[in-house]
């Protein structure tokens, strides 16, 4: 695993968030639930998105087509959906999953 996505898997573990975000010097962490974090950060500050190593709990489709939209450098996710896999595949962004589900 690149170390910048372990320190975001360890930052959203150690905080127990829902979704957590390394990129460079700056971190982010959110306890809001569902695809809330990732559009509050696409409408208020793009720019720490871009790039950046991102650890969710749970992805599916729609949070995969932000992640798409903010650029995003990497992904793990405790959880992941055969769509979303689909969506970071075909968009190029490298992603590693603890589980995967159909829904």
């Amino acid at each position: 695993m690149v170390k910048e996505l372990l320190k975001a898997k360890k930052l959203l573990e150690s905080s127990a968030g829902t979704l957590a975000v390394v990129n460079g010097e700056r971190n982010f962490v959110s306890h809001e639930r569902g695809i809330k974090p990732l559009l509050g950060l696409l409408r208020n500050d793009p720019e720490l998105i871009k790039g950046a190593y991102i650890a969710d709990k749970v992805t599916g489709r729609a949070s995969a087509w932000l992640l798409v939209a903010g650029n995003v450098g990497m992904l793990y996710t405790d959880v992941l959906s055969r769509h979303a896999a689909k969506v970071l595949e075909d968009s190029g962004i490298p992603f590693e999953y603890g589980s995967m589900t159909d829904g």
